[in-house]
């Protein structure tokens, strides 16, 4: 069975002007779906299956078929920005698994840029650049792994919330995740007991 074309369906006055035979094996009697119909549940069925991409001639020829041809550029346009913001997830339990046993473990800062080289590559630009900061944290000198300690000293013993929280926020910059999570927990507490 063909699907109409779009003259041909442009001409359809009314759903029930065009019946389509129904399917093999349907009991005797029962008619298809109408020709509009028809093309619209395989045209829903499309952007189901892949919104992104679909959703630009969805929306042309939607437009094209209710006879609004000022809409066609409209619905271009609009499908455009649909299938520039559409992302899949990069994320899958898998990759979870992996991303967390990387950032808790002891890996060398070669194998984390590995690693990060192959989220990057698999669309997880965020998890890769945070790899790629634990790497170089790892390969700090003693010199600047000294002086983040003694920062990182003066901030738990601080009783100013907002300064916690700017050594937090730049700990986890720099991958340092337990710091950061430890002065989230001080900055929580101080704030608790000012009230």
């Amino acid at each position: 069975m063909t699907k109409p074309s779009l003259h041909q369906v442009s001409l359809i006055k009314s759903p029930s002007a065009a019946v389509v035979p129904p399917p093999v094996g349907s009991p005797p009697g029962q008619t298809g779906k109408t020709g509009l119909m028809k093309y619209a549940d395989d045209t829903w069925t499309k952007i189901k299956s892949n919104p992104g991409t679909s959703a630009l001639g969805a929306g042309a020829a939607v437009a094209l078929i209710i006879g609004a041809p000022v809409l066609v550029p409209l619905a271009l346009a609009g499908g455009a920005i649909g299938v520039q913001y559409y992302k899949k997830p990069c994320m899958t339990a898998e990759r979870i698994k992996i991303y967390n046993q990387a950032i808790n473990s002891k890996l060398a800062p070669e194998k984390l840029r590995i690693l990060a080289d192959e989220f990057e590559k698999a669309g997880c630009k965020e998890q890769a650049d945070h790899l790629r900061a634990r790497a170089a944290l790892r390969e700090a000198p003693p010199a600047v792994k000294a002086a983040r300690k003694e920062v990182y000293k003066k901030a738990l013993a601080s009783t100013n919330p907002d300064a916690i929280k700017a050594v937090a926020d730049a700990f986890k910059k720099i991958g340092a995740d337990g710091a950061a999570s430890h002065l989230k927990i001080r900055e929580e507490s101080v704030r608790a007991t000012r009230g």
